[in-house]
């Protein structure tokens, strides 16, 4: 019947037209790659650095350092002009009619170690003030703001009570000079957070061991691991995020640096003609 249809001409051709469009299109190559509006540049590459007991993400150049009971670590810009560090220390108020500030209670303590670090570091002895007032964070750490006569930073702690009335202080430091703080501050402060120790808390000479000072035994919280666990910096609005395939680390602002692409929504890196989505936290 179909034979005998008035448009079977025209299927014909309609079936030769169809033979040509296969053709052309096996001839133009497989379909380019989807665009993506935006990548990830090299400058928020976060490289791994370690010391001793200790490892951190910073920017290319950027130095570590720490003590050999991982206690303690510093990281310095190759300009010297910021500072992310963390340490942990038990504290015996009773010694501060005899050591000074340092044995303070915790605010005390805090502003003494913030005024230590910015005269050690970049020699400015003025000293430090706070400039907010603390502010919880997940109700696990607190943070504030501080600044000296030349420097700005911003300090994550956490106090942990002990028998006695002493003290176990674990606190994450971030400063630069005042001039440049607010471009660098979530930066610095990203740096400081991304600090791991396993540490061995060990306690000064006038210090009870039986005071929870450690006695060189490791305590659950000794290490600095609560505020670098966390993906996300609510805060500060950044996220680490890494290559699948090369496992570097990215520091991202989620909400600029999150499109949509040919795998989906997320950070993207350029891969010569190709795109690679970005995986979600740290891969170190």
């Amino acid at each position: 019947m179909c034979a005998n249809l008035p448009f079977g001409n025209k299927n014909r051709v309609f079936a030769m037209s169809w033979v040509a469009v296969l053709a052309s299109a096996a001839l133009a190559g497989p379909p380019t790659h989807a665009q993506v509006s935006r990548t990830i540049d090299a400058s928020a590459k976060m490289p791994s650095l370690r010391s001793g007991r200790c490892q951190a993400l910073a920017p290319q150049g950027w130095s570590l350092t720490s003590n050999a009971e991982g206690s303690t670590a510093d990281l310095r810009s190759p300009d010297g002009r910021m500072y992310a560090g963390w340490g942990v220390v038990a504290i015996n108020p009773a010694m501060q009619a005899y050591y000074g500030n340092l044995y303070g209670p915790p605010a005390t303590s805090l502003a003494f170690l913030a005024g230590a670090i910015i005269q050690q570091t970049f020699g400015d002895a003025s000293g430090v003030r706070y400039t907010s007032q603390p502010v919880s964070i997940d109700g696990y750490f607190f943070q504030r703001e501080f600044a000296s006569a030349r420097h700005q930073g911003t300090m994550y702690y956490r106090i942990y009570p002990m028998a006695g009335g002493s003290y176990v202080e674990s606190a994450y430091f971030a400063i630069s000079n005042a001039a440049q703080w607010r471009n660098v501050r979530a930066v610095v402060a990203n740096v400081a957070a991304s600090i791991r120790c396993s540490s061995r808390l060990r306690p000064s000479s006038s210090q009870s061991t039986g005071s929870g000072g450690g006695g060189g035994k490791r305590r659950a919280h000794d290490g600095a691991d609560g505020l670098s666990n966390s993906s996300y910096n609510k805060e500060l609005g950044t996220e680490y995020v890494h290559s699948p395939t090369t496992g570097e680390n990215y520091l991202v602002n989620p909400a600029t640096d999150y499109v949509n692409g040919p795998q989906g929504y997320g950070a993207y890196i350029r891969n010569g003609n190709d795109y690679i989505k970005l995986e979600p936290e740290r891969s170190d």
